[in-house]
């Protein structure tokens, strides 16, 4: 796992540059011969495995399985410093499971050294002559992977792919299996610190998974910073904070303003020429360009920044949003905002408010997303916005998703709001997903169903494609359902469309009824996701008599319905509802 390595097929050597990885190092410094710590927490979500998720073991033997069933394509995603690339590293241990991918046929790299040759070059040379091989890319851009699996996909491939990257996009190729890990336990990560730095010691080390928050890399970098015989416990959080930030560097202001004003945006571009963001971002300091770009080098020596070519980001994002906190405490919100808006660069205003929308819990964040959102905001016009500027309003709702509702509220005035409100609107299942997050709210819940309603009226009965109609009635179901509405509440919505005398309408209650009477194999469709929102579906404690009340409030009016000669299909389990209810039976 040293770089791209060398290896063998069919007797021809492939000679290929050497690149040892501080990243590997760091990650796994005694190479697959260190023991991969893992414990019983939930940590990778994908496909083949639970709703709920599984934990990194039984997690590991899904990939492996996946690869090994002619699967051309896999893709791990999750924040920096969760341990992505030691889990890729873990497919090929022989003690974690009776399948392990077989390491002489592995080559790896990361992008973030300009690898030679590149990984394109390397996966077109494999297949044209017919080797066997598993090709891992590190910090692998969205674009990259598709090309990467376009080639593997080949008839005559023999080369299997694995995609490393912190971030997603929505278009990911349907062919490629995600997983998604999640942050470790403070268990883990406290074994981790006892198992690497042996001097900080076992009370350290839990101080400092606390902190950490489930993140390896910042765990570890605040361990190095750990003098022999020094105790952790006394320290405050902003102590601790200041102690990651500084490590045994002496204080500089600048440093730690540039690294501020770099966490306002999601990442940056610190190019020449056109593609050179540095300076919109200098523009909020005293510095000269030079000494700016200097600090953010720095960042990336003191592993507080990454890079992928000319691309920077302050990574983790736990670091990043703290920092990203603290540059808003210290400059005027008109500043702030004045600069994106005027430096005329689109992107970087996207990424802008891309930080924005993760700091939900932050006043003068919220001010700045109302603002934008509001009626004659930034992006309050929705139906006219551009593709760029949509981009910002869905970056900015997890901010603010009052706002971000009554902008899809206005919208309805709009003269084209019945294209909008439909499947004809090309950006629909973004907007019925968005629709559906603000639904988690009990206070938004029957906003969000009246302008999902409308959606999915334009919808055919029988339509699989993107369905809204299914999208919506998982938020009818007791359990997985994305949504902390109330029963009464769901039943509102669902009394309200039975008795709205319109044959479609109508339609479309008894499906959020026949949700509401589900009673096992519940799913989740989608994974919950709305900027740093904490959305609580996977973990459920529901009480009996819960369960009653739940049940007995939805069979009650089902049966109402057939006792007023309503033509209603057996679309119910009504011997399963029955059975949670047996003196109703």
């Amino acid at each position: 796992f040293d770089g791209v390595q060398h290896f063998h097929q069919k007797g021809e050597p492939l000679d290929f540059q050497e690149e040892l990885s501080d990243q590997i190092e760091t990650t796994s410094p005694q190479g697959i011969e260190e023991e991969y710590l893992s414990d019983d927490k939930i940590r990778i979500h994908g496909p083949n495995l639970p709703h709920e998720g599984a934990s990194g073991l039984d997690g590991i033997k899904a990939i492996q399985k996946t690869l090994l069933e002619a699967t051309d394509a896999v893709r791990l995603i999750g924040l920096s410093g969760v341990g992505k690339t030691r889990l890729a590293q873990a497919l090929f241990d022989h003690r974690l499971s009776d399948s392990p991918l077989a390491s002489h046929h592995v080559c790896y790299t990361d992008t973030s050294y300009s690898p030679s040759p590149s990984p394109l070059a390397l996966a077109e040379r494999l297949v044209t002559i017919g080797g066997t091989a598993i090709l891992i890319v590190d910090n692998c851009a969205p674009d990259l992977h598709t090309q990467l699996t376009n080639i593997c996909q080949l008839k005559t491939s023999k080369v299997k792919l694995i995609t490393i990257e912190y971030d997603i996009k929505e278009d990911q190729a349907e062919s490629t299996n995600v997983f998604r890990l999640e942050p470790s336990s403070d268990t883990l990560i406290a074994k981790l610190i006892e198992t690497r730095f042996k001097a900080v010691g076992y009370a350290n080390a839990h101080t400092i998974a606390d902190f950490a928050g489930g993140n390896a890399r910042v765990a570890m970098s605040l361990a190095t910073t750990v003098r022999k015989g020094e105790s952790l416990s006394i320290l405050k959080d902003s102590e601790l904070f200041d102690r990651l930030f500084r490590q045994r560097n002496q204080p500089d202001p600048q440093f730690k303003e540039v690294a501020e004003i770099c966490s306002l945006v999601y990442s940056f571009n610190a190019g020449e020429g056109d593609e050179n963001e540095i300076a919109t971002l200098c523009s909020l300091t005293d510095m000269s360009e030079r000494t700016f770009y200097k600090k953010v080098s720095e960042l990336l020596r003191r592993d507080l920044a990454q890079q992928r070519g000319n691309w920077r980001a302050i990574l983790p994002h736990a670091i990043a949003n703290r920092l990203a906190g603290l540059a808003l405490d210290n400059s005027r919100q008109t500043e702030l905002t004045a600069c994106f808006k005027q430096a005329g660069n689109e992107r970087l205003l996207s990424s802008f408010a891309k930080r924005i929308g993760l700091l939900h819990d932050h006043p003068k964040a919220v001010a700045i997303a109302q603002e934008w959102l509001s009626p004659f905001g930034l992006v309050g016009n929705v139906p006219d916005l551009n593709d760029s500027r949509r981009a910002i309003f869905f970056n900015l709702a997890p901010a603010a998703p009052e706002a971000a509702l009554q902008a899809l509220e206005e919208a309805e005035t709009h003269e084209r709001a019945s294209t909008f409100f439909s499947r004809e609107n090309l950006y629909f299942t973004e907007i019925v997903n968005l629709l559906c997050s603000i639904a988690y709210e009990p206070a938004l819940f029957s906003k969000s169903i009246r302008l999902l309603t409308r959606f999915a009226l334009t919808e055919r009965i029988d339509e699989n494609n993107n369905s809204i109609r299914r999208r919506i009635r998982q938020l009818f179901s007791l359990i997985l359902s994305g949504t902390q509405a109330t029963a009464q509440d769901r039943y509102g919505e669902i009394d309200h469309l039975l008795k709205s005398g319109d044959i479609d309408k109508e339609r479309i209650g008894l499906q959020w009824l026949d949700a509401s009477l589900k009673t096992r194999n519940f799913s989740l469709d989608s994974l919950p996701k709305f900027g740093a929102r904490t959305r609580e579906v996977y973990s459920v404690s529901i009480s009996k008599d819960e369960y009653r009340e739940w049940y007995r409030l939805f069979i009650n009016t089902m049966i109402l319905l057939h006792i007023c000669g309503e033509q209603v299909k057996p679309l119910f389990d009504m011997p399963d509802c029955f059975r949670i209810l047996p003196e109703t039976s």
